[in-house]
């Protein structure tokens, strides 16, 4: 503030102002600009004190100069936050209606007026003839005209002259200057408020824009890419919109003739997905566009006439891909699990009756009981395969677990291959001597193993196809040595790796990596769905193995499982001593309840049949202690097994041990069963010697 004699000629007045103008810039904020302007104003020397009160738009700011009372900004602050705009309105048409003809300058003596606002309280020492409360106002309302709105409006407070006088007709004319600089000062701040909210705006579209999947540009009428997106290289391929034309991309027919209509005719891009051949391979492109509308500038040649969004989808195509078939493959375990009661039961009969018909074929015909053994293990790989499916469906953690001979399993598995893949393919198996067992569930890992042999062989014959390659003959070789660091699984005991090696044709780095997806398949005939490998590295995972895959174009391919052996003495089958008594079979299925019933009797029990679970409790509340175990169906129409162990339980009727049977192993859940009397689980279909072991463990 300067208390100074006062500025006296106009051009230093005007210079005083000039100045104050230009040093408003070097302010930072909207208050400091107004606090500048006041600084200004008192620079002149003419009074003690002023505060300046800026409305744009939304926004009220004020400054402050001279000797005034502290805190007065929030005094001023909490008074507009409580007011009205309609209250701030009427306030200013009355002090407009006091203003100085011609003028913009208001002098309202102690007394007249509205009352002054409560947070500026004028100084109280006068001198001269001017009073405590005499108030000098300076309205700007608007650019132009009258305007009460809070759009664009000043009001600068003056207060008590270092002179002392009240203002005559010279202070007036003086004032008038002052009265341009304010209406300049609310330009200024205007200017720099539109300017921080511009800068605001285009922040914001930029955080928007950067944030999008799609890559946003502008075109010209040749394609040309005028502006893009900060989403350039991540929302989009960066050659697609790095210079040149998009004009110039080869673009399938549809696709360019919907762009260029886009940039010749104005026509509306809809979403139009399209592939595209760029550096780094094949992409999936999704475009969609509008045009610009050019009333502004319509001589504007080389201005942008569209703007087209760009996103490259591949990966959501890719992900979506792996959906589809994920589905597929639910889809295909959800009706494998819909037919496996049914289907099993089929098994189940079909299995027993084989594996009794086994038993009693003549020693003399080798050539029958040779039938009736391929007849039973095409049908035992038949129920393997379904619970494969299922699994898919719905995991089960319960495998049919007892110690296993991998190399049994493997010459099995030559066996039946040798017969039916192209005679000049070589299968042998290599071991080492003695080899531990694995606790495992013998089918499955015979099918897991029958599997990556079908897939050995398909190899070998495709390299038949292609031509026979000088002393090198096609051969498939199962290796099965011991092994103690490579299972991670193992806990530090000893391990079986299982090795299948072929000198087919080989794989590719990329289709090793795709390999044990499900349904991926190298066939083009589509004869081989490509479920192989996934089931076969599922069956090891669940075991506690590790698998891995080593190919080599034109060399050949090595699949290698790592499982878990056998600890010494861990013999998992119970002895048959406990064998006799009478056995109560639950199963609604009379092909099944006959073929169980048989079964029970070749293994030295007595089999009492009941086909339904209410017949069951009537059985079991007749003749309490009469069944030393059960073998119930989970799956029967009116009450299921679980329901029926139930209410048994609800009753209070004693419950012989119960081997729970089931086409569908991920109905076992464990402990509520167990709860119900559950002593073992027998997933169908099953023969003799399984349901012999499975009594003679619930019965131990």
């Amino acid at each position: 503030m300067s208390t100074t004699e006062p500025v006296t000629r106009r051009d230093d007045v005007a210079s005083v102002l000039l100045d104050g103008l230009a040093g408003m810039r070097s302010r930072e904020t909207f208050d400091g600009m107004l606090d500048h302007a006041c600084e200004t104003v008192l620079a002149l020397g003419d009074y003690r004190a002023a505060l300046l009160t800026l409305y744009v738009g939304d926004r009220v700011g004020w400054g402050t100069a001279g000797d005034l009372p502290p805190g007065i900004k929030e005094r001023f602050r909490d008074g507009y936050v409580h007011g009205t705009p309609e209250g701030r309105r009427t306030r200013r048409r009355k002090l407009w209606a006091l203003r100085r003809p011609g003028t913009r300058i208001v002098f309202i003596p102690a007394g007249e007026g509205p009352p002054p606002s409560s947070a500026f309280v004028p100084s109280p020492e006068t001198t001269g003839t001017w009073d405590a409360e005499d108030r000098l106002l300076i309205l700007c309302p608007g650019l132009g005209g009258v305007s009460f709105a809070d759009d664009l409006f000043a009001v600068l407070s003056l207060d008590l002259p270092t002179t002392g006088d009240r203002p005559d007709d010279e202070t007036f004319e003086r004032l008038a200057a002052v009265e341009g600089f304010l209406a300049n000062v609310a330009v200024h701040v205007e200017n720099r408020l539109m300017r921080e909210r511009i800068e605001t705006s285009e922040r914001h579209n930029h955080e928007i824009l950067s944030a999008l999947p799609s890559s946003v540009a502008l075109l010209d009428r040749g394609g040309r890419v005028l502006m893009a997106s900060p989403g350039v290289g991540r929302g989009a391929a960066p050659e697609l919109v790095a210079g040149g034309s998009l004009l110039d991309v080869a673009w399938p027919v549809d696709v360019r003739e919907a762009l260029e209509a886009l940039l010749e005719h104005g026509l509306e891009l809809p979403p139009t997905e399209a592939q595209v051949e760029l550096t780094e391979g094949v992409r999936d492109v999704l475009l969609r566009g509008a045009p610009i509308t050019r009333e502004v500038s319509p001589l504007d040649e080389d201005g942008a006439v569209a703007v087209v969004a760009i996103e490259d989808v591949s990966e959501l195509r890719a992900m979506q891909s792996h959906l589809r078939k994920s589905e597929k493959l639910h889809a295909i375990g959800r009706l494998a699990s819909g037919v496996a009661h049914d289907f099993n039961n089929m098994l189940t009969g079909v299995i027993g009756s084989l594996s009794l018909a086994g038993m009693e074929a003549p020693e003399d015909d080798p050539s029958l009981r040779e039938l009736l053994h391929d007849a039973r293990a095409a049908a035992e790989r038949g129920a393997v395969l379904t619970r494969q499916l299922q699994a898919f469906a719905r995991p089960s953690e319960h495998l049919d677990l007892e110690p296993v001979d991998v190399l049994e399993v493997a010459e099995r598995v030559v066996e039946l291959l040798t017969r039916t893949v192209d005679p000049r393919i070589t299968i042998e198996i290599e071991q080492e001597q003695g080899l531990p067992r694995v606790i495992g569930d013998e089918r499955l890992l015979e099918h897991a193993l029958i599997h990556v042999g079908t897939n050995a062989c398909e190899a070998l014959a495709a390299r038949l196809r292609d031509g026979e390659r000088e002393g090198d003959p096609p051969c498939m070789r199962i290796v099965l040595a011991a092994a103690e660091r490579d299972c991670p699984n193992s806990g530090g005991h000893p391990a079986l790796c299982v090795s299948v090696t072929d000198n087919g044709i080989g794989m590719d780095e990329w289709t090793v990596g795709q390999c044990w997806e499900p349904f991926f398949t190298c066939d083009p005939t589509g004869r081989h769905p490509g479920i192989g490998l996934t089931l076969a590295r599922s069956v090891i995972v669940r075991h506690g193995g590790t698998v891995s895959l080593k190919s080599e174009p034109g060399v050949g391919t090595e699949f290698q499982a790592c499982l878990p052996a056998a600890e010494p003495g861990d013999v998992r089958a119970a002895s048959s001593d406990v064998a006799g008594g009478r056995v109560l079979v639950v199963d609604d299925d009379a092909a099944v309840v006959s073929v169980v019933c048989r079964m029970l009797e070749s293994c030295g029990y007595a089999a009492a049949p009941v086909t339904s679970g209410a017949d069951a409790i009537t059985a079991l509340r007749d003749a309490p202690g009469r069944y030393r175990a059960i073998v119930l169906d989970y799956s029967m129409p009116g009450l299921n097994g679980e329901e029926m162990l139930r209410r048994l339980s609800d009753e209070g009727i004693a419950v012989p041990p119960v081997l729970l049977s089931t086409g569908d192993p991920s109905r076992f859940v464990g402990e509520e069963l167990d709860a119900l009397g559950v002593a073992a689980y027998l997933p169908k279909p099953y023969r003799p010697a399984a349901l012999k072991v499975a009594l003679a463990r619930a019965l131990a």
